[in-house]
């Protein structure tokens, strides 16, 4: 099996090339990285940028040139949750944006975070989530909804307003959306892990303060996590 690991930023990918005893450099097409073998398969490793969008080339890019099984992101992500602190990790079991808006049509057909022709919500892969079950670990790890737009997130952005459109989402980002919505057009399964850098409930200066103390920190969370579960090592 085939898997492409994307990490928007060089610290996550960096952060998982740490742990791994030996990778090669490859590139397909446009898309440089690292390659290297699992027990669940071969894993190619690159930087996919931050952002919807840049996601979505990259990822249409790498499909484009060689055939993936599954698409995982890994990395940070920030909590929406006040229990769910730095250092802890969620899995999402489904994805969404909070930043699309059709529900101007006046039709009633959309809700808040629906792109027209797609689902609400994006189902992350539940073998990989069954193998979350197995891990016998020290890491505290929540699973459930991550949301994802182009914006940072702040306390200021994330309202309860805002929030209540959604079926209670523990974590938010820039990318996870963006890699269902892609995963679901080409019917490929994908998984999201995200280490917890931040709190978006806290002030701005705090919240920044942080997401750099613990950035790197959580990041290896989440990529000890991916190698547990592609190595069929169930005890970290």
């Amino acid at each position: 099996m085939n898997f492409a690991v994307i990490c928007p930023m060089q610290e996550e990918l960096d952060s998982l090339l740490t742990k791994i005893d030996s990778y090669s450099k490859k590139t397909y097409g446009l898309i440089s990285g690292y390659e290297f073998e699992t027990k669940k398969g071969h894993c190619f490793a690159f930087i996919g940028k931050i952002g919807k969008a840049n996601i979505g080339f990259d990822i249409g890019n790498l499909i484009n040139n060689y055939k993936f099984d599954k698409l995982i992101l890994i990395g940070v992500s920030g909590s929406l949750k006040e229990e769910i602190v730095p250092l802890n990790v969620i899995i999402a079991s489904k994805v969404c944006y909070y930043d699309a808006d059709a529900t101007s049509t006046g039709s009633g057909e959309y809700k808040l975070g629906q792109i027209p022709g797609s689902s609400l919500y994006f189902e992350a892969d539940k073998e990989l989530l069954e193998d979350v079950n197995k891990l016998n670990t020290t890491l505290t790890i929540h699973r459930g909804l991550i949301i994802s737009g182009d914006s940072f997130a702040t306390k200021k952005n994330m309202t309860d307003e805002l929030l209540k459109h959604f079926d209670n989402p523990l974590g938010v980002d820039m990318e996870s959306a963006s890699v269902g919505q892609i995963a679901s057009r080409l019917n490929i399964p994908f998984f999201i892990i995200r280490g917890v850098s931040d709190n978006i409930m806290n002030d701005n200066k705090l919240q920044e303060k942080i997401y750099e103390e613990y950035l790197p920190l959580s990041a290896k969370r989440a990529s000890s996590i991916l190698l547990h579960l592609l190595n069929e090592d169930y005890i970290s």
